[in-house]
């Protein structure tokens, strides 16, 4: 259990820098890629809500149910399809130029 909340945190640890280059995008970036950001911004905080929960839970000699972990795997999915989402669209909008590559 321990294991798991270190490496919690260490995750954690990161998120000052990841929340300033996040606030970055959303502020400057163009409109598909700010969008994007939103989205993954969002599915990881559910995420990370449905990870702290099932750690209060065990920290709590307390398990997580079947329907906690069934949970945790959907926001884990959505977390990662929602990354995938911003990768591919900051890949074609950035590579966009205007003469040889026109935007969608």
């Amino acid at each position: 259990m321990q294991e798991a909340r270190e490496l919690f945190e260490a995750v954690r640890a990161d998120e000052a820098d990841l929340e300033h280059l996040y606030a970055q995008v959303a502020v400057e970036g163009p409109p598909t890629v700010r969008r994007a950001a939103v989205d993954v911004n969002s599915a990881l905080g559910e995420f990370d809500g449905a990870v702290m929960g099932c750690l209060h839970a065990l920290e709590s000699d307390n398990a997580c149910t079947a329907d906690d972990l069934a949970d945790l795997d959907v926001k884990r999915d959505k977390s990662y399809a929602a990354y995938l989402d911003f990768l591919d669209v900051a890949s074609r909008t950035l590579s966009t130029d205007g003469i040889t590559r026109k935007s969608e």
